[in-house]
């Protein structure tokens, strides 16, 4: 097995959760008929692509992440990562500084900011 630096782990982690995403909502915008013509079929190149690169590069790696421990990891960073993506998408654009001032404060201090959301979803 070829081991790789941290910082190719990364790229590749990264290029996985990626990947995934992108057949999700790509998958569900062809599904819509937004897109005709060229930038359809186009899309729909890119969609078959992605899935021929989740088969052949990137289900090994799941399988080699699996047989880790960090396949779990893998699969609760990209479902947060879709819940996130709704909560930017639904934020109005002048409110989007403030989330990333929360998630730089986040990684300040964790500690805090896991309490101060827990006190605020606690609320009535």
């Amino acid at each position: 097995m070829t081991k790789y630096s941290k910082r190719t782990n990364t790229i590749i982690t990264t290029s996985i959760l990626l990947n995934y995403l992108s057949i999700h909502y790509i998958g569900q915008l062809k599904d819509t008929g937004y897109y005709r013509g060229v930038l359809k079929r186009k899309t729909n190149m890119l969609l078959q692509e992605l899935e021929k690169a989740e088969v052949e590069d990137f289900d090994p790696m799941d399988q080699k992440l699996e047989s880790s421990g960090a396949y779990h990891h893998l699969h609760a960073v990209s479902s947060n990562l879709m819940d996130m993506f709704k909560i930017v998408v639904d934020t109005h654009p002048e409110d989007l500084t403030a989330l990333t001032n929360i998630i730089l404060a986040y990684s300040k201090s964790p500690e805090k900011m896991l309490e101060l959301s827990k006190t605020i979803l606690d609320e009535k």
